[in-house]
Order: C-alpha cells, then structure tokens, then sequence
C-alpha cells in the first residue's frame, strides 16, 4: 500500500461583479490617473437579452479578461467592465470576446465600447457615451448638457446657441411645450462665460402678479402680509450668472413694466423698498406664445419683447424632427428600466410605427 501526499494549488476566486457604485469610484480613480501618468483607459458595458445571474455571467465571460480588469452591475442583464491600460483596439478586441464568450452559452448580447480621452476626460461623460453608444444614440455635448439632435434642422439651431452663448446678449426661445425650452436654456447658461455661476428659474405662468413681483425682486419686511422679513429676489440672487424666465408671455403688464426697468438700468426696488440694488445677470426668456401677435394685441409690451429678444432661437415640434422619436424613446425606455431594476424590453416594429405617427401636440 503507497500513501501519496501531494501539495494542491488553491482555487482562485470566482471573478466578483462589483455594484456600479464601485465601477464609479474606481473609474473617476482611473481618470484621475490616466490624466496625471498618461496612459489609455477604456470601458465597456454589454446588454444580455436573456435573463442572466451575475455570478453565470461572470463565470461565463472571465476568460476574456485580464487581471485588473472590473467587472459591475449596471442594471439587470446590464453589465459594464473597466479595462484599464488599453487603448481602443485591444478593448474592442475583449468586448467580441465576452460576447462571444455569451453566445457559445447560448446569450445575445450587445456591447458599446467608450475610451478615453476620446469620448470624455471625466466619469459622467465616458458613462453618458457608453449609454449613447448602446441605445444607437448620437447627442451634441454642449457645457456638459448631452443633447439628442439628430435632424438638421436641430443642429443648425445649436450651431447659432452656441455662438449666442458666448456673448452675454439676452435670448428669446420659443416653440411649443415639450419641445426643449430649458434644456436648451441650460445649455446656453452652461457654454457661456457665466456658467461657474447659478442659473435660476422662474415659472412665470405659475405665481399671482404679487408673488412675481416678490420673486423677481425681492420684498422688504412688511412689504405684504406675511412678509415678516425682507427677502432679494431672483435678480439678486444669481450674481454674475442667468436668469432664465420661462413663459414669459404669462407676465402681467405690470410686472412687465418694472422687469422693463430691471433690464435696462439693471438695478432692482425690492418690493416695499426706495433703494436701488445693482443686478449682474443674463436674461433667456422662454414663451409658447407667439409674443409678436400678443405685442399687436397689447398683450405684451413691445419695449419689453424688443429687449428680451437680442436674439431669438425658434424650437421646432418633434412631430417636425421625427428622426429623433426613435432615439428618444430608446433613451427614456432604457433610463425607466434602470430606475425599476428591470431589464430592457424591445420596441416592436408596431410600436415604433406609432409613435413615428403621433402628432405630438407637446
């Protein structure tokens, strides 16, 4: 009888899937790194159609990995992996390997692939790349406001924003509701000179003339009842930044007046008060209104529009950009499931057919 003994090597660890969070704080780690040492930083994420546990997707595709690299979670059947140190060609070569890795065990998926620096220098811009680049999404990144403009019309439009952004001329945006006043409001705010300062918001159509005048301009103790101390207003509050007024053509004639005088000796009397203030803001004003007819009709004040309109930038509907429903609805479809933690259903050619035909009144 012979006893023999023999030293095993321990197994090695199955390869964790990390929560996104830790995908989060290790990328912005990379970024940092790969800014500071140089270097090449890439990230993946691959969309599994079948529903597939983290540990089976993990054991599946880690012999298309490298040591260092990071597997996470994005959301269910959405996994991402961080592929620190390679450029864009060895990291797409590791994104056909997992996902052929997936198929031979009978999973479709679809990958998307985002480098840096190419696509982004900080976390948020690589992420929001990546998202893009699975949904079939291309978006214009304007001040870090990522906007869906695939149709002419809305890029000629940006192209003109951006160069109204860098002046601190006044803007007068209209076009119907839904059809992206503010976030083309933000975008102007955040490519301006004024972006490191706020940018504060004002729904017009949503205050009695009282409260208006006290939002604008701020009220002194006592001004009103209830008014048991003073208070600025917006026009003082956002020093050095933007103050973006939405339906505008909503403002009584009143308080038009003194916004009137606001703009043109850009001071403020704080309602109850007799000392003028100093304000240092822009004006974007946003209306669905057609301000010239109002201006006709007396609804409006023509001093006023004239001031407010240094510029004016007209949104189209969608129903008038029907090349950006597909894309839209894919975003907000995948950017839902994320939020329910549930995987991501497929638009039916019906459904598409449907929505292309909508009319879209806003």
């Amino acid at each position: 009888l012979v006893l023999m003994f023999q030293r095993q090597r321990p197994r090695l660890e199955a390869r964790r899937v990390w929560p996104h969070a830790n995908f989060e704080a290790l990328l912005a780690y990379q970024c940092e790194r790969t800014r500071i040492a140089g270097g090449t930083l890439a990230i993946g994420r691959l969309r599994v159609q079948e529903p597939i546990t983290p540990g089976r997707f993990a054991a599946t595709v880690a012999p298309a990995l490298e040591a260092a690299d990071l597997l996470a979670q994005y959301a269910a059947n959405d996994f991402e992996v961080l592929l620190a140190g390679r450029g864009a060609e060895r990291a797409r070569g590791t994104l056909e390997r997992i996902v052929e890795a997936l198929g031979n065990e009978g999973f479709h998926a679809r990958s998307a692939l985002a480098t840096f620096p190419h696509d982004g220098r900080e976390p948020e811009a690589l992420v929001g790349a990546l998202a893009d680049r699975l949904l079939g999404v291309s978006r214009l990144d304007l001040g870090g406001e990522r906007i869906i403009a695939d149709s002419e019309p809305m890029r000629a439009l940006y192209s003109i924003a951006m160069r109204a952004a860098a002046s601190d001329i006044n803007v007068l945006i209209m076009g119907e509701t839904g059809s992206g006043k503010e976030v083309l409001a933000r975008s102007i705010h955040r490519s301006s000179p004024r972006a490191s300062a706020r940018m504060m918001t004002l729904n017009c159509a949503a205050l009695t003339e009282t409260l208006l005048e006290s939002e604008l301009f701020g009220h002194e103790k006592g001004a009103f009842t209830g008014a048991d101390r003073a208070k600025p207003g917006l026009l003082e509050s956002a020093p050095g930044g933007t103050i973006f007024l939405d339906e505008v053509g909503e403002l009584p004639l009143g308080v038009q007046a003194k916004l009137l005088r606001a703009l043109e000796t850009k001071e403020v009397i704080p309602v109850g008060g007799i000392h003028p203030r100093p304000i240092d803001v822009r004006f974007i004003a946003a209306t669905n209104r057609p301000l010239e007819e109002e201006v006709a009709e007396r609804r409006f004040r023509a001093d006023l529009f004239f001031r407010l309109n240094g510029i004016s930038l007209e949104l189209p509907s969608l129903r008038e950009r029907r090349q950006e429903i597909e894309p839209l609805a894919r975003m907000f479809l995948a950017e839902a499931c994320t939020r329910m933690k549930r995987p991501e259903p497929r638009l039916s050619d019906e459904a598409m057919t449907w929505l292309r035909g909508y009319d879209w009144p806003g």
